[in-house]
């Protein structure tokens, strides 16, 4: 064999997997929105009326709850499934509890202020707290 016909089989031989990939690429993402009809339909909070879900997910949250932590509710409802997150999000009593741990970086800002907007027009409970100790000499009176 001579090298330009190495490299027409290469070149052949590439775009085959590129072609094969793209049909690999088509076929995960049929997978992904199959799985998501299905799992749609079997999901009994997608089958009851939206205001009761949303009544299910406020009775959810724990006692006195003030934190935004990704695996406690509301947060986590956002993670279920899309229908989960619709009505997590269409449901502002969720979101009315904040505390000054969402901010505690510039990551966690953005989802404090997710959260006041999610929380719509409702009253909010704020939860403040000091994590340094201050010296008396520091303090200004």
């Amino acid at each position: 064999m001579d090298v330009p016909s190495l490299r027409k089989q290469l070149s052949e031989i590439s775009e085959a997997i590129q072609q094969q990939k793209m049909v690999l690429r088509d076929l995960e993402q049929r997978q992904t929105t199959v799985q998501g009809q299905l799992n749609a339909l079997l999901d009994p909070v997608t089958r009851m009326p939206p205001e009761i879900a949303s009544e299910i997910f406020v009775q959810c949250l724990p006692e006195g709850y003030t934190s935004v932590s990704p695996s406690q509710p509301p947060t986590i409802f956002l993670h279920v499934s899309r229908s989960w997150k619709d009505i997590a999000l269409s449901t502002p009593a969720l979101w009315t509890s904040l505390t000054d741990e969402a901010i505690s970086n510039a990551d966690q800002l953005e989802v404090f202020e997710r959260q006041l907007t999610f929380s719509r027009n409702l009253p909010l409970s704020l939860s403040l707290g000091c994590r340094k100790a201050l010296a008396l000499e520091d303090a200004e009176y």
